[in-house]
C-alpha cells in the first residue's frame, strides 16, 4: 500500500428549505351586518357595494379568514361621510402577500 495514495469522494448535500409561511391571503366570507352586497361574496371578487342610511357613521364588517394565521386590517370605516366611501379590507398572508377587498359604502344624504 502506498502512503501517497488518495481517494476522492463527493458529498451530496440537500439545500436548506426555509418555510416562509402560507401565501393564502383570501377570505372565506365577507359581509356587512344588516346590509346586503350588490352581489354574492366570492373570494376572487375584490369589489362590493352597499347603501346605508344617513345616520350610519360606521358599518360592522364580518369576515372569516381562509388561513387563521393571516392578518386582516380595515381602513376607511371610521366616520363615513355623506356620499361614496371606500372601506379597504387588507388580508396579509404569513409570507407577506397582501390582497385587498373593497366595500364602496354610499351613505345617503339629506335629500335621500
Amino acid at each position: 500500500m502506498s502512503l501517497n495514495s488518495s481517494k476522492s469522494f463527493s458529498i451530496k448535500t440537500t439545500p436548506t428549505v426555509k418555510y416562509n409561511g402560507s401565501d393564502n391571503n383570501y377570505l372565506n366570507s365577507l359581509s356587512v351586518k344588516n346590509y346586503e352586497f350588490n352581489e354574492k361574496f366570492s373570494r376572487e371578487n375584490a369589489n362590493y357595494f352597499i347603501k346605508v342610511e344617513k345616520n350610519v357613521k360606521k358599518i360592522k364588517i364580518l369576515y372569516k379568514k381562509s388561513n387563521s394565521n393571516a392578518i386582516v386590517t380595515i381602513n376607511g370605516n371610521n366616520s363615513l361621510k355623506i356620499g361614496v366611501n371606500k372601506v379597504l379590507i387588507t388580508v396579509t398572508s404569513e409570507s407577506g402577500l397582501s390582497r385587498v377587498y373593497r366595500i364602496f359604502v354610499t351613505r345617503e344624504g339629506a335629500s335621500s
